[in-house]
């Protein structure tokens, strides 16, 4: 691991600090009492490292690599423009055998269809600020955002195409890229 440089109040060098102030701010390289902390993967190492950072010490997390971030937005995109055929669009025939295989029209759906749009639509504006969060602020709430929405749209595909094998199509497009950035961030 390399070392991390914290810097912030007060401003005075760590009693464990490898160089002096520079300026008139303190600059310290951390190293951590105890490496075997920040050892393994899984939620275990997730709370040792918030509680490291809790303490004021920075620490390096894995980003979610290109190839997920890519898939992530896929997953968002799709999410923004069924929500957005779903709550403007359904009027349409073509919109309505898209989504349902079907153009027969069923207004007694209605609410449930303009719910189901803003969750949609919600999701992918999820994703997409999950990865804006990765770029521009914190890196493991970046993450966090982005692995768990898409867990959430890869358990939603399950269950839609258990309970709607005619429509299994659907259930591809919806679990299928956060599927498979869910491994690719898994594998990098």
């Amino acid at each position: 691991m390399r070392p991390s440089v914290c810097t912030g109040w007060p401003r005075r060098p760590h009693p464990e600090a490898g160089s002096p102030a520079i300026g008139s701010r303190s600059v310290r390289t951390w190293q951590p009492r105890h490496p075997q902390l920040l050892a393994g993967d899984g939620p275990a190492r997730g709370v040792r490292v918030h509680a490291l950072v809790a303490a004021g010490a920075e620490v390096d997390t894995p980003d979610v690599n290109l190839v997920a971030q890519v898939f992530a937005l896929i997953a968002a995109v799709t999410h923004l423009v069924v929500g957005a055929l779903e709550r403007f669009a359904y009027d349409r025939p073509g919109v309505r055998l898209f989504l349902t295989t079907s153009t027969a029209d069923a207004p007694e759906v209605t609410l449930w269809r303009s719910g189901v749009a803003v969750y949609n639509i919600l999701l992918g504006l999820g994703l997409v600020a999950g990865v804006v969060v990765l770029h521009t602020g914190d890196t493991t709430a970046g993450r966090t955002l982005v692995l768990a929405f898409c867990a959430f749209l890869v358990a939603s595909a399950l269950v839609f195409a258990a309970g709607f094998p005619r429509l299994w199509r659907g259930a591809v497009g919806q679990g299928l890229p956060p599927a498979i950035a869910l491994l690719a961030a898994a594998v990098g």
